[in-house]
């Protein structure tokens, strides 16, 4: 008999068996299938629907708690959609990460040691300023960007809950908050399109990649598949080359 206050943590056949007291093996426990998972393509009505939902929250009760959720949900959810960044990124922010005059967001907080920079659009800029001066107001002196009533940065739960509470206003399809950093890379991407000359799409490619703090370029180079008119047009220009450098297209997406 094996007894816990020995500390043995292992099942009896484990124990036995590495020890050489039988020739029984454990069984081999198969490995969990990844899950693959392909981005929500929003719409513009639909993007425009959410936002609406967005700044159309109830303010009621008349709680911290609720003034601090109205102001917060529309300006960081804007933040995705705008900058591609991670929802932990976002969430995770420091007042002292932010230069608003500037227009730059330091990633510190990120996947792995991939600390970047992100270039703020004016207008989100401005955004940001605005929110930044009403949460002064209400919280003086906070250190979280986007902070909940103790000046600590919101959970994932709390980023889900907000967004399937809002999406659900919009459609019945099935989409998550970080799939509008999806919707940043292939909007982007399809400006590309538009653009006429092949000869700049390195550059681009490379901007667009450091910017969402993608650690290799193979990670942004698979969002060309969710843009079929650009996928043609790499196709015609790489040949028989376009397989190599798409050979496969979930394993990426799930953690980039």
């Amino acid at each position: 008999r094996i007894h816990a206050a020995c500390g043995v943590s292992q099942t009896p056949i484990k124990y036995l068996s590495e020890r050489g007291l039988s020739e029984v093996l454990p069984p081999r426990i198969p490995r969990k299938e990844r899950v693959t998972y392909i981005p929500y393509a929003f719409s513009g009505d639909e993007i425009r629907s959410f936002f609406k939902a967005c700044d159309n929250l109830p303010d009621i009760p008349k709680t911290r708690n609720v003034l601090i959720r109205r102001i917060t949900v529309p300006v960081f959810f804007r933040l995705l959609y705008s900058s591609g960044m991670r929802t932990t990124e976002a969430r995770l922010l420091e007042c002292c990460n932010i230069d608003l005059m500037a227009g730059i967001i330091n990633i510190c907080h990120t996947k792995g040691y991939n600390e970047h920079r992100v270039a703020l659009h004016e207008s989100m800029r401005q955004v940001l300023e605005i929110y930044d001066k009403k949460m002064d107001a209400i919280m003086p002196g906070r250190k979280t960007f986007f902070p909940n009533e103790y000046d600590r940065p919101y959970s994932d739960a709390w980023v889900s809950s907000n967004f399937k509470k809002l999406w659900k206003r919009v459609s019945n399809n099935y989409a998550r908050a970080y799939d509008l950093r999806s919707n940043y890379a292939v909007t982007n991407i399809n400006r590309w399109c538009g653009d006429g000359s092949t000869s700049d799409w390195d550059r681009k490619l490379v901007c667009l990649s450091r910017s969402m703090g993608h650690r290799y370029l193979q990670n942004t180079i698979y969002y060309y598949k969710l843009v079929p008119l650009f996928s043609e047009k790499l196709e015609s220009v790489t040949g028989a080359c376009y397989d190599e450098l798409l050979p496969g297209l979930n394993k990426y997406f799930e953690n980039d």
